[in-house]
Formats: structure tokens, C-alpha cells, sequence
């Protein structure tokens, strides 16, 4: 399965030469950089599943249904780049408030990392507060995912102590501690490779109808290998 994944992972990555945009279209340029990122973690993912090194992976997972949903978002409504602006605004904004009243020894490199946009004029003249992910999912009729798959890898991501416990201690039969366990490979990498692969292949096409681009070969070849990997 994940030698399947290595291919359809190819498919993606090489219409990138392909993507025509204009750059002054937040709506295409904020489309191909979240397209871009989905491939970025698709590789990642890819990467640590090769060297038999999987932990970690659900925070990867986590980031990357976050973009995808940003990007189907992007692409059924083409204003819904005013959201996105305005929750970078309003993160930027919180961490120049910090900085400005904190005495912090980090504040020169972070300073260095803070676009230079006037975040309070953005945030206006949207006139619109913050998307939560909880919104961003219910805009894409996806709150199944939110309460089911989304929670869960919070809970890996946020090192919900539950989980670490039951990942890390082995118990008998009545719940008595019997050792301590460690890299131990995972159960359900073949879900984790099924959801990857799925949001490359539905992202070549959301990407292709934001730019007007024929992604369409590209795209059917990848649900080609989907449904081989799904059978």
C-alpha cells in the first residue's frame, strides 16, 4: 500500500510545473501554497512510514486535513480567502501584542519572522472575526470529521496523557501494569496511507478548477490508483 502511495504522490507533485496563477488572486495564490503544502506532508508522511519510523505521523495528518479543508473551502467559495486572512492577521496580531509586553529573550528572532502587513486594516475591512476549525469544516459539510478523525489526532498532538499512557504501558488482562513499551509500530498506518492518498487526489482537482488548469489526467490516474489501493 504505501508503494502505491509513492506513486500517486508523483502525480501531484509533477503538475506543479503546470499551475498557471496569478499571483495578485488571493485565491490562487493562497490555493497553490496550501496545494503545495499538502504535497510537502504527503512526503513527510511517506518518509517516516519508509523508515519503519511512524511516530509523530497523526500531527502531520492533523496539519494536512487542516490545509485540505482550506483548501475545498478556497474552492467552493472564492471569497473565503477574507477568512483566512483575517485568522493570520488576528494570530500575528496576538503575537505582536505579547512581544510589545513581555520581556522575553526570543522577541529579536520571532520580530524577524512577523510579516510586515497591517494586520488591523486586513481584519476591517474583511469585517469578519476568527474561522475556528470546527467552522471551517462545518463550511466544507464535513463536522463527521471534526468529531471523529480530527478529535482523535488532537489527542496524539496535544499529548492527551491517556493516550501516551496506553500507547507506552503494556497491562494484563485485569489492568496491572506487565513493562513499558516503546517505538512500537503502529495498527492502523494502512488508514492513516488511505487518508493521504485521498486528499492528494482530491486536491489536484480542487487546485485545477481554482486555477482553470486541465489537471484532469493527472487526477484520474491518481483515483486509478486509489481504487487499487482501496480494493
Amino acid at each position: 500500500m504505501l508503494n502505491k502511495l509513492k506513486t500517486l504522490f508523483e502525480l501531484p507533485r509533477f503538475t506543479i510545473p503546470k499551475l498557471v496563477c496569478n499571483p495578485k488572486n488571493p485565491t490562487h495564490r493562497y490555493g497553490v501554497a496550501i496545494y503545495a503544502t499538502l504535497i510537502e506532508y504527503a512526503r513527510s508522511s511517506i518518509v517516516l512510514f519508509e523508515q519503519n519510523s511512524p511516530w509523530g505521523v497523526e500531527s502531520i495528518l492533523r496539519s494536512m486535513l487542516e490545509a485540505y479543508f482550506d483548501l475545498v473551502n478556497l474552492h467552493n467559495a472564492p471569497d473565503y480567502y477574507k477568512r483566512l486572512e483575517v485568522n493570520s492577521s488576528l494570530q500575528a496580531g496576538r503575537l505582536e501584542k505579547e512581544i510589545i509586553n513581555a520581556s522575553n529573550p526570543y522577541v529579536p528572532e520571532v520580530t524577524q519572522e512577523i510579516p510586515k502587513i497591517d494586520f488591523q486594516s486586513l481584519i476591517q475591512a474583511n469585517g469578519m472575526g476568527e474561522t475556528k476549525i470546527y467552522e471551517k469544516m462545518k463550511l466544507a459539510n464535513s463536522e463527521d470529521v471534526y468529531r471523529s478523525i480530527y478529535w482523535l489526532l488532537c489527542q496524539e498532538s496535544h499529548n492527551n496523557l491517556f493516550v501516551l499512557v496506553e500507547r507506552h504501558f503494556e497491562t494484563d488482562a485485569e489492568g496491572n501494569v506487565t513493562g513499558i513499551k516503546i517505538f512500537k509500530l503502529r495498527d492502523d498506518q494502512r488508514a492513516i496511507i488511505d487518508a493521504v492518498a485521498g486528499m492528494l487526489t482530491n486536491s489536484m482537482e480542487l487546485i485545477g478548477d481554482i486555477l482553470a488548469v486541465d489537471l484532469k489526467e493527472e487526477a484520474a490516474e491518481a483515483k486509478k490508483i486509489l481504487e487499487e489501493m482501496r480494493a
